[in-house]
């Protein structure tokens, strides 16, 4: 797997974004690097303060590295029609930025919300390949579920909907327009983890030390 585009230290900015309609303001917490990778605290459209996820919840970037580094993808590979490469989603240096951010991300988040990543990797004719996902925390798993993987074809594309009167892009929801039907998670042998619905999710037991942050 390629390495990602420009990976350097990590920096923290505090912001606001249009999230869901237009006019809708909330804050924005995100962890960047120099290339434009991000992970950040976005909401959940199918969860609710009252209904929603286990958040703030404290995990450690040990425990979450070790889950990361534990999922891999299966997707076409070659010329040939059939052709399949089974491989770890995340490369090392993957891991190094996203375990610390995420681990952030959880202890910020509340139970509406959800922690996203958008990984700017090196990719093929000067593109950047473009891999998204989003991670939460329920009463029993840690769940993640896969966007994109290794997209040329998604960045700063926007769709736009005259009805709601709003425009949407990968950026801004890493789990838009996600159309790899032919890409499958799986758990490398042995691993805690189980793959969920449509090959697209893999739940992990919570830790035993994790605990909601603040209580």
């Amino acid at each position: 797997m390629g390495k990602r585009v420009g990976a350097g230290a990590m920096v923290v900015i505090i912001a606001s974004a249009v999230m869901g309609c237009a006019g809708a303001r909330m804050p924005e917490r995100i962890v960047t690097d120099p290339a434009g990778s991000f992970v950040r605290v976005d909401r959940d459209p199918g969860a609710t303060r009252q209904h929603g996820h286990a958040h703030p919840a404290s995990l450690s970037p040990d425990h979450l590295r070790a889950f990361l580094e534990t999922i891999e993808v299966e997707s076409p590979s070659g010329p040939f029609f059939g052709q399949r490469e089974r491989t770890s989603l995340f490369d090392p240096e993957d891991l190094d930025f996203l375990a610390p951010a995420m681990a952030q991300a959880f202890s910020q988040a509340q139970p509406d919300e959800r922690v996203v990543f958008y990984l700017r990797q090196s990719g093929r004719m000067f593109r950047p390949d473009i891999t998204t996902g989003a991670v939460a925390v329920t009463g029993e798993s840690v769940v993640f579920t896969l966007g994109h993987y290794r997209r040329t074809d998604v960045e700063g594309t926007v769709e736009e909907s005259r009805q709601a009167n709003v425009e949407r892009e990968v950026r801004a929801d890493p789990l838009h327009r996600v159309f790899d039907r032919d890409v499958r998670l799986f758990v490398r042998a042995g691993a805690s983890g189980s793959v969920g619905e449509a090959a697209r999710t893999v739940l992990f037991p919570v830790p035993v030390a994790t605990t909601p942050s603040g209580k």
